[in-house]
């Protein structure tokens, strides 16, 4: 099976995967409780399931699992790995090893999310988490090695800075979305936007596996808007939030269009952050 016809299949089995488990997942909240209740911070005016984001996760391990079974041919590998002659099978399993460190990493993120949507979590317990799970996905492969400037100069980075600058960059992107998802539609379509512009430029760069993770998040955007249009039916929590921002953190690294995919983040997602910046810094000086 060819690559492009390969993405199709992963965009429609996590789309599909999505709008089926979103339903089961609104009537598990709501039958144990897990609800976010109306306050005066709050624009919902009644009680409304969370946990939506738990169905991203199943649906990225059935589109995965379809990923490995179907075996796209002329696989592209991404950074370092391309600089060696691979067979298909041994690029196949280089790709899903990369993939695997992934799926650990956004283990503990569920973990994470999901814990604090049912009972909720210290903010530096969250962040430490947060940070094995970019720790574990930087393990994986996952690893920005250099910094491009504004013209052809890059700047190499030692071990031990590119560890702290690929971990930053994946906190930072995972709470920037985290931070959005305050208002209906507003973090899945947001992502949706991003998701959908960095797919078309990984695909014209030829960056294969970035391209595969930008159509998970794509699709999960897609799905979740079903249901998540004002008046919202479910919420995706933290658990889902940081999963998408977890996702777009790890593509960027790997695709090769760093700086274009740096500015498609930033445009989309600079004005909603300063404007939740702006109402945390209205608040605390209002001292509600």
């Amino acid at each position: 099976m060819s690559f492009h016809a390969c993405l199709l299949g992963v965009f429609l089995i996590t789309l599909a995967g999505v709008l089926a488990c979103v339903p089961a997942v609104r009537r598990f909240a709501l039958c144990y409780g897990i609800v976010d209740r109306p306050d005066r911070r709050k624009m919902h005016a009644a009680a409304t399931p969370t946990l939506g984001g738990a169905s991203f996760y199943v649906a990225l391990v059935l589109a995965l699992g379809f990923f490995f079974v179907a075996r796209p041919a002329g696989l592209n590998l991404p950074g370092s790995l391309a600089t060696t002659d691979h067979p298909a099978l041994e690029q196949l399993v280089l790709v899903l090893q990369m993939l695997g460190s992934l799926l650990v990493a956004l283990a503990v993120l569920a973990w994470a999310g999901l814990y604090d949507d049912a009972f909720s979590m210290r903010a530096g317990s969250k962040l430490a988490l947060q940070v094995l799970a970019a720790s574990v996905a930087y393990a994986g492969g996952f690893r920005i090695h250099q910094i491009t400037g504004l013209g052809a100069e890059a700047w190499p980075l030692a071990a031990p800075l590119s560890y702290l600058v690929t971990v930053l960059w994946i906190v930072g992107v995972t709470n920037a979305v985290n931070f959005l998802d305050g208002m209906d539609g507003l973090a899945a379509g947001v992502c949706a936007i991003a998701s959908g512009f960095l797919l078309i430029i990984s695909l014209s760069g030829g960056d294969d596996v970035a391209s595969l993770l930008y159509a998970v998040v794509l699709a999960s955007c897609l799905g979740f808007l079903v249901y998540n249009f004002h008046p919202a039916r479910i919420f995706m929590g933290d658990c889902g939030s940081m999963f998408l921002g977890f996702t777009l953190a790890s593509a960027a690294i790997i695709g090769t269009s760093k700086g274009t995919t740096f500015l498609a983040l930033l445009l989309p997602l600079g004005l909603p952050v300063f404007d939740a910046f702006s109402a945390v810094f209205r608040r605390r000086s209002a001292g509600v």
